[in-house]
């Protein structure tokens, strides 16, 4: 009988650590990359495989964060990867289609102090 309990004992604890499945913090991107780019691939609709990317990270990465990255984008079957950090990002999203608006309220006749005013509320 109390062989059966150390038994039983042996058997929870091989359960548990087969259960337990350790996933390193590169893996968990590759699968959140790869989601994205399957994504992107639907978005855009032409049947081809996303195998470039720009792909935003923080400032403050450091070397080895930004290699884990591009190994990532690797393992999610991208094969060229520009790293850009965060605050490049913004500033080129925020320049994005930005003159294309402005010729489309000059045909609205709208007047530029508008744009001014709207500019001013994005930046504060």
């Amino acid at each position: 009988s109390s062989s059966s309990s150390s038994s039983s004992s042996d058997n929870d604890d091989d359960e548990s650590s087969s259960s337990t499945t350790l996933i390193q913090p590169q893996d968990v991107s590759a699968i959140i990359l790869r989601h994205l780019f399957d994504a992107a691939e639907k978005y855009v609709g032409t049947g081809e495989k996303v195998t470039r990317a720009v792909i935003g990270v923080p400032a403050y990465f450091h070397d080895g964060q930004r290699d884990a990255t591009i190994a990532a984008a690797a393992a999610a079957g991208v094969t060229r990867v520009r790293l850009l950090r965060e605050p490049e990002a913004a500033a080129l999203a925020y320049g994005y289609g930005r003159e294309q608006e402005e010729e489309r309220s000059k045909l609205r006749g709208e007047d530029d102090d508008d744009d001014y005013s709207r500019d001013e509320l994005v930046l504060a």
